[in-house]
């Protein structure tokens, strides 16, 4: 009778290890492309980033590089922690996934937050960004410069923002109406001309608002994604500390 107990759970046991096998390849390649969209957020979308005024979508993305560099360190430790039995690590490794699940599921709720708010944010400060720091704070002069071009934009709100900026009012701006990268066709001191054919006339707040709105919510489908994906791996992973102690009590 106990012969056979023994052989029911160590049955149950290596079920159990297999479905972690998988987990884990699973839960490296989600790790995987969560890692790709963080440097990917950090490469591609980040210099504009420097016109915000709080730290909340920079803190984000780098919480969620953590998460995916973690990742991969997780999956190794599960694997070899559910090939060689060992109870104090697999303790360990639930933790560790304990943690992932919680920063990711802040990243998650933040950003579905934040998403909501950004809009708010822009209105009460971009406009004041571009007026005061154009030409004069070199991070965020690059940075207007790089929103204006790739959203094919022109201050703000809209171009003649730029009649009140201390750029223009301090004769930083030459002959200038305003700057080269509202242009349609960037040249040097082609921001002499403000008709329509020559410049992009509206504003940068919308599309950016639009733009970071819609990266957001990538950020928390992401997150919140991958919880419930780990969700399964905690339950699991307690399964299979109970099962070894019963294994190990056993014999």
């Amino acid at each position: 009778m106990v012969r056979n107990r023994n052989k029911e759970e160590c049955c149950t046991v290596n079920q159990l290890k297999s479905v972690l096998y998988v987990f884990n390849l699973v839960f490296l390649l989600a790790g995987l492309g969560v890692l790709g969209i963080a440097i990917w957020t950090i490469a591609d979308k980040y210099k504009y980033v420097q016109l915000l005024t709080t730290i909340t979508y920079p803190v984000l993305t780098y919480f969620l590089l953590g998460a995916g560099g973690l990742v991969l360190f997780v999956t190794i430790l599960g694997c070899c922690t559910v090939w060689k039995n060992n109870r104090p690590y697999l303790i360990f490794y639930i933790f560790l996934l304990l943690l992932i699940f919680l920063v990711e599921a802040m990243v998650g709720i933040v950003g579905y937050v934040y998403e909501e708010q950004v809009q708010n944010e822009l209105e009460l400060h971009l406009n004041e960004t571009f007026l005061t720091f154009y030409k004069i704070d070199e991070d965020k002069t690059e940075a207007i410069d790089f929103l204006q071009e790739k959203f094919h934009c022109c201050g703000a709100v809209i171009y003649s923002d730029w009649d009140y900026s201390v750029w223009r009012r301090e004769n930083l701006a030459g002959f200038n109406l305003v700057p080269d990268s509202c242009c349609k066709s960037v040249s040097i001191e082609c921001g002499r001309r403000t008709h329509p054919s020559n410049i992009n006339s509206s504003g940068c707040m919308s599309k950016m608002a639009e733009h970071l709105r819609g990266h957001l919510i990538i950020l928390s489908a992401v997150g919140l994604g991958i919880c419930v994906l780990q969700i399964f791996g905690i339950i699991f992973s307690c399964q299979l500390y109970f099962k070894l102690k019963d294994v190990i009590d056993d014999v």
